[in-house]
């Protein structure tokens, strides 16, 4: 347990968050989970940042069980000022998450993270290279959790021959439309051997047009990861 935590007062402040933890979470053992996780939610106030929080979700039309879920597993996610964190679920609605959807809240952790000015920047990356963002905002609806390693990347030479390397495998059946997240951001070692090997044994136009690829976006120095 942090010192700082056991330095506040055990009746006012320890016992209401493990009662509040409680009436969430239902057991001691998911209370226990949630404090060992995040022992710094022993010293958020209730009233000022927790309780409006939750009720901003709630506002939003998110499920009591995702609520649930983000407080067992992540607390701190929740511990912020109330309107900040009102304009966080708002990017997240207004970049098509469904609230009732368990990725809202994956959005939700990830955002936390991006201020609205540097969402903007990265998207306005992409959109600079040919991409609408629209398709920026569905690759990341269907892979919330690779939101920052995606808009890390370089579209050049990561982005652009990758995914012309995706449309020949998706042509050929080899792939599913929502594989195109894992396939951006897995390493280049990763990627050799899970689609251009694998697919290339099942059929030798994959390799061909695999080099194809690397010779016209000049990809095939990109560092092993």
């Amino acid at each position: 347990m942090q010192p700082n935590v056991l330095d506040r007062s055990l009746e006012s402040q320890i016992i209401p968050c493990v009662d509040f933890l409680r009436s969430f979470l239902g057991s001691d053992e998911d209370v226990l989970f949630s404090i060992l996780r995040h022992p710094s939610i022993l010293r958020e106030n209730l009233q000022k940042t927790i309780l409006p929080n939750v009720g901003i979700l709630r506002d939003a039309g998110v499920p009591e069980s995702h609520i649930v879920a983000l407080l067992r597993t992540d607390p701190r996610r929740v511990a912020l000022a109330p309107d900040t964190f009102r304009l966080v679920v708002q990017r997240i609605l207004n970049l098509g998450f469904s609230p009732d959807m368990k990725a809202f809240i994956t959005g939700l952790k990830v955002m936390r993270q991006l201020s609205a000015l540097s969402w903007k920047e990265k998207v306005r990356h992409y959109t600079r290279w040919g991409w609408s963002e629209d398709q920026v905002l569905v690759v990341i609806r269907k892979n919330p959790r690779i939101m920052p390693a995606i808009l890390g990347l370089s579209f050049e030479r990561r982005i652009v021959p990758r995914c012309a390397f995706y449309q020949a495998l998706l042509s050929k059946g080899f792939v599913k439309s929502s594989s195109l997240g894992l396939l951006l951001v897995c390493s280049h070692s990763l990627f050799l051997e899970k689609y251009v090997k694998r697919f290339g044994e099942k059929d030798p136009e994959i390799l061909i047009t695999f080099g194809f690829v690397c010779v016209c976006y000049q990809c095939y120095n990109e560092p092993v990861a």
